[in-house]
């Protein structure tokens, strides 16, 4: 609604564009939790947010020069309810869109976080990952690797595709750096 709209435009206006003077070699952009229920929408949104802050803080430079680095939402147990927007496919599918727009905009990385321990418990239960120093290990290696390129994969795993033959299953992932392995605890 009108709230809603306003609210975003005056965030953006009061802390947002006050910066676009600055020279900034990249951005980091780690996802509140409260838009996994915009999953349909999240793909062409994040797009059109990349696209307005590389606008904004180019300088001259070619828009798609300034790295973006989206940490995706940690994997929390959200309180789905059907009707309200809250339903349980909503994460996989804003994790989806974080891939789509991968796939789409130029200089642009995720980095998932689904594997890191939720540690940090509120009133909502373990929401988030206590330990940052790996989610910022890892948005660290995306930016350098987007920045500057690099020998070593920066990038996680993404799916690409499935094959069936027979009684086989094929699948097959892009950003693998040295191949995939099932670890043994």
């Amino acid at each position: 609604g009108f709230w809603k709209s306003t609210q975003e435009t005056a965030m953006y206006n009061h802390y947002i564009y006050p910066l676009s003077s600055l020279n900034i070699g990249g951005m980091l952009w780690y996802q509140g939790e409260s838009d996994n229920m915009y999953n349909r929408s999240y793909a062409d949104a994040l797009t059109n947010l990349i696209g307005l802050y590389r606008e904004n803080f180019s300088h001259g430079d070619t828009v798609e020069s300034i790295p973006f680095v989206a940490i995706q939402p940690a994997p929390h147990n959200y309180q789905y309810s059907p009707g309200t927007g809250l339903e349980y496919d909503n994460l996989p599918n804003l994790w989806e869109a974080y891939v789509k727009v991968m796939d789409n905009v130029a200089d642009m990385g995720t980095v998932p976080i689904y594997d890191l321990p939720l540690d940090f418990v509120t009133e909502y239960g373990a929401i988030h990952t206590g330990i940052k120093e790996p989610v910022g290990r890892r948005a660290a290696a995306t930016a350098y690797g987007i920045a500057f390129g690099s020998s070593t994969e920066s990038q996680a795993p993404v799916y690409r595709s499935m094959s069936v033959s027979g009684n086989k299953v094929t699948l097959t992932f892009d950003h693998t750096g040295d191949g995939l392995s099932i670890l043994d605890n």
